[in-house]
């Protein structure tokens, strides 16, 4: 597994009285400059909530994504539901209840 890249930021989670939230964020420019960009421009990155707020007061953080699909990774075959034809009914255990 990677040693995961953390961006500096500082990142927090404000609620309001009527129920509304909002999140702000500061992020280091050059760290986040240090993460890799696609072939789009694009920087993935990962926004994760703290167990525990942090020293100011942050709720998230924030690394950088690495994950990549895995080029031999074939899906499962998928069974197909059952039709309710195909349901065998059977209702002996209702007569088995004591009500």
């Amino acid at each position: 597994m990677e040693e995961r890249h953390y961006v500096q930021s500082y990142i927090k989670k404000i609620e309001f009285k009527n129920g509304g939230t909002l999140t702000k964020a500061k992020i280091n420019l050059k760290s986040l400059s240090e993460c890799a960009v696609d072939e789009k421009g694009f920087v993935k990155v990962v926004i994760a909530a703290r167990k525990e707020p942090g020293q100011y007061g942050d709720t998230h953080y924030m690394y950088e994504d690495t994950w990549k699909p895995d080029p031999n990774y074939t899906p499962r075959e998928q069974t197909a539901p059952v039709k309710k034809e195909e349901v065998v009914e059977d209702d002996t255990y209702i007569n088995d209840l004591p009500f």
